[in-house]
């Protein structure tokens, strides 16, 4: 029942039917039972039912008072538009995969009077056109399929008519009887669904399915999807893998952390030419385990459990780290680059978003995760197709029933038990890098660089509004609020680029003012509320502070410097309220309490790594960032540091003696620098032309007891060195001008050859007695290393005996074995610029500038 007043507007009237029927799409028009357009209120009769649509009327339907508002997709002759399966996502009550439609329409099916005495549940079901196929009558006869058709007001349709319809219109909804829904848990008693990606040679579909269909029913609505005539068999596996899946039972089960689902004709033999991988291997053949990764993205976003673990996100995976016992879990359910995370407050579940690959076949959507700490199950996911190609922001509200979302231009509000979007608004700054509830969860503050707003939460009707007389500086306004934290009075408390940490306080007519201001040396960067009323902060040079928020003094009671660099996050630690845990953006987390001593534990290297090498025994593995941080770790216990340098310049490459103690790092001053890989001590220094692009040692003659290094410079020259004295002299024999920018280099067995390869994998070889180009034959064993690659988007790759691993420029490692491929594993969105291959292991880097990715893989054996 609506009422409208004498002096409202028309289209008012029709925003007012919108937010009470809720459809997926603005209503455009209004009908009179009969079909009759309505314009305006001279066409309204007072106690009349109307037909609001989004486009023109359908008649055939039974438009009577007690009709529900239901929403049909009517699927054009190609098949279901992406565009309405994309709008229709967002229903938690509307299923993409049970809606049908069809062309054409041959007759409505009548109910019997011993089905409409059954139809008494009330349970709201979606009324259907018929599919016209060729198999009818197995059609009728599946089952928990919809009987099709009206109740006793049931009037034939047009199949004229039925033509060219508009995609969405109003119907009734019926009540058909339903087999028993299975609960999914005791708190969620609906039936159990997910989304998944469904690909079908080069196109791909986002759908949601349930457990009451089967796998036939999920291929025929991909084929009629993708307007594909089904006339052979198919068949549904994953993506990385073969194993047909024949029942709902195991896509809900053994492959609930699976995403993407291969369609394939039972018959076809895979070729090279497919997206997904052959066949695994046997049970027990060589294959990679993931152990451990090193460091990850700790400068925003890090949670610790009650158990002690630390939550941090890394490439494509989601690390628990646990620091005491020196053990590490992977959530590995994200395809793409995990972009944010957060805790619930119950602290035993984690919401992690991933960011949209570039790839529309092979990489997935920017969705939400909302998965166990325990088991590491996914509860539920989200956002498929509306969410924007970056998630920037997640938080879970006080409760811990509602999800906030920032992505690259909204913000968006979710009822993640149920799936459901309540409400999206624009979000007008791009950049937010922090957002928080009130602990009434009435309200919602976001804040970033030149951003800070206050969004009221209505529940009824679910929506976002910014009240813009909230969060006002009187003076001017910082250039960025970095962090945001709430007290226990449900105050505000924002720190930024100022020094400033702000309390912001309700007045009488609930507007968030200024209410206190305290000081910090430099930018805030991180808060922590403690449980006793106190407030910690950290700033940019590496000091915290702490206040009595109880008595809301605005002088500091203490202050600690804990490090040279940002303290970029502090959490409470599980055991102990006074005990701190700061962890910063280099790489380190510095653990302690005011009146104790501080601790530091290395976690890993906090900016992208330019170089990796193993030690001539394999007992440890080197690496360097851009900012000049060298680490060497043990391969023997995972974690365990062996020593630590830092250099004043920026490294560009590295790499390892093969016979001597000696680690050599190029660098951007135009030299390199040789470092003992005993214990890191500097031995001595080269200056060249240019800038260092990369350097490599070749074999070590032992009838000579000398070797060379290539330093490859980028004004397109390449270095030739005698290594001697153990690696703490060089000698220059020849500089080559090539052709290109060297940036990976071979040398040959018998070092009278040197292979140079480029970004866009150009190799070419040099003879560096003659210092001219050649073209020479290569046979298996000609090379000491083989580094340079020729296949289109491989980075990087390394080779021992008959195994070979490759980095791509996708984020994806490769494992071979004689030519065969036998793993594929999915790091980063980001090209992966180091790998690494032992005896034993695989060692990969990638990532980001500010967010790295370094990890270990065990390869396992018979």
């Amino acid at each position: 029942m609506i009422v409208a007043g004498p002096k409202q507007d028309f289209q008012a009237l029709m925003v007012e039917i919108a937010a009470k029927l809720q459809p997926p799409k603005a209503l455009r028009h209004l009908y009179d039972v009969t079909g009759k357009k309505v314009t305006s209120f001279a066409g309204l009769i007072h106690g009349e039912n109307y037909v609001a649509a989004y486009g023109s009327f359908i008649s055939g339907v039974s438009y009577d008072g007690n009709a529900q508002p239901s929403w049909i997709n009517q699927r054009t002759p190609r098949g279901r538009r992406q565009s309405d399966v994309t709008l229709l996502q967002g229903r938690s009550d509307v299923s993409p995969m049970s809606w049908t439609g069809s062309e054409e329409v041959d007759e409505v099916k009548e109910l019997t009077e011993e089905e409409n005495a059954d139809d008494n549940q009330n349970n709201p079901t979606f009324c259907l056109n018929e599919r016209k196929s060729s198999n009818n009558q197995q059609d009728k006869q599946k089952p928990n399929k919809p009987t099709y058709g009206h109740n006793e007001n049931t009037v034939s349709r047009n199949k004229n008519k039925q033509k060219d319809r508009p995609d969405f219109t109003t119907a009734q909804q019926r009540n058909i009887p339903q087999k028993p829904t299975p609960l999914r848990n005791a708190e969620n008693p609906r039936p159990l669904k997910r989304q998944i990606i469904a690909i079908y040679k080069n196109d791909k579909l986002n759908l949601t399915v349930n457990e009451e269909q089967t796998i036939p029913d999920i291929i025929d609505d991909v084929c009629e999807a993708l307007g594909v005539k089904r006339k052979r068999d198919f068949k549904l596996h994953p993506f990385a893998n073969n194993d047909v899946i024949d029942s709902m039972d195991s896509l809900f089960t053994q492959y609930r952390d699976c995403d993407k689902f291969q369609i394939d004709d039972v018959n076809v033999t895979q070729s090279d030419t497919t997206l997904h991988l052959p066949k695994p291997v046997e049970s027990g053949a060589i294959g990679l385990k993931l152990e451990w990764v090193y460091g990850g993205n700790l400068r925003r976003d890090v949670y610790v459990t009650l158990s002690g673990e630390v939550v941090v996100a890394s490439g494509t995976l989601v690390v628990l780290h646990d620091v005491t016992n020196m053990r590490q879990r992977f959530y590995t359910g994200h395809n793409e680059d995990v972009t944010c995370l957060t805790l619930h407050k119950s602290e035993n579940l984690v919401a992690s978003a991933q960011r949209s690959g570039s790839d529309d076949v092979t990489s997935g959507d920017a969705h939400v995760r909302v998965w166990s700490i325990d088991n590491l199950a996914v509860t539920s996911q989200f956002g498929h197709g509306l969410l924007g190609n970056t998630v920037r922001q997640v938080e879970f509200s006080y409760s811990g029933d509602l999800l906030a979302v920032v992505d690259s231009a909204n913000l968006s509000l979710w009822e993640w038990k149920h799936e459901t979007m309540l409400g999206k608004v624009t979000c007008s700054h791009t950049d937010v890098t922090a957002t928080i509830f009130t602990r009434d969860d009435m309200w919602l503050v976001t804040s970033g660089s030149h951003h800070l707003a206050f969004w009221s939460v209505d529940e009824k009707p679910s929506k976002l509004v910014r009240n813009f007389r909230c969060g006002v500086f009187p003076e001017s306004a910082p250039e960025a609020v970095a962090c945001l934290t709430s007290s226990f009075d449900d105050d505000v408390i924002t720190g930024d680029s100022d020094g400033r940490i702000v309390v912001w306080r309700k007045d009488n007519v609930d507007v968030y003012v200024l209410e206190e201001e305290m000081m910090c040396e430099g930018p805030v960067t991180s808060m922590c509320m403690l449980s006793d009323g106190t407030l910690t902060a950290g700033d940019s040079q590496g000091t915290i502070y702490s206040w009595d928020m109880l008595r809301m003094c605005s002088s500091a009671k203490a202050t600690r410097k804990i490090s040279n660099s940002a303290v970029d996050v502090i959490v409470r630690s599980p055991h102990f309220d006074d005990v701190l845990m700061c962890f910063s953006g280099n790489g380190w987390l510095t653990e302690g309490s005011f009146a104790e001593t501080w601790k530091t534990t290395f976690l890993g290297l906090g900016k992208l790594i330019v170089g990796m090498a193993p030690l001539p025994d394999h007992s440890g593995i080197c690496a360097s960032d851009v900012t000049g941080h060298v680490v060497c770790w043990t391969c023997e216990r995972a974690g365990d540091v062996i020593w630590q340098a830092e250099l004043k310049d920026d490294v560009t490459c590295l790499d390892v003696h093969p016979v001597h103690d000696v680690l050599l790092l190029g660098s951007m001053s135009s030299q390199f620098f040789a470092l003992s890989s005993l214990d890191g001590a500097r031995l001595c220094s080269r200056h060249v032309t240019a800038s260092v692009t990369c350097l490599c040692f070749s074999d070590y003659d032992e009838m000579e007891a000398v070797s060379l290094v290539a330093v490859a410079t980028e004004d397109r020259k390449i270095h030739i060195f005698y290594v001697l004295e153990e690696g703490r002299a060089y000698v220059i024999k020849c500089v080559i001008d090539s052709y290109h920018v060297a940036m990976i280099a071979d040398w040959s067995c018998d070092t009278t050859l040197l292979r140079v390869g480029t970004h866009h994998n150009d190799v070419t070889m040099w003879n560096v007695e003659t210092e001219n180009r050649v073209d020479v034959l290569e046979s298996e064993g000609f090379w000491f290393t083989n580094t340079c690659a020729t296949e289109r988007n491989v980075t990087c790759q390394s080779t021992s005996g008959s195994l070979k691993v490759a980095g791509f420029r996708v984020g994806t490692i490769k494992l071979w074995n004689n030519k065969v491929l036998i793993s594929k594993f999915k790091c980063t969105t980001s090209d992966v610029t180091n790998v690494c291959l032992t005896s034993q292991y695989v060692f990969c880097s990638g990532g980001t500038l500010d967010a790295p990715f370094c990890a270990r893989w065990r390869i396992t054996t018979p």
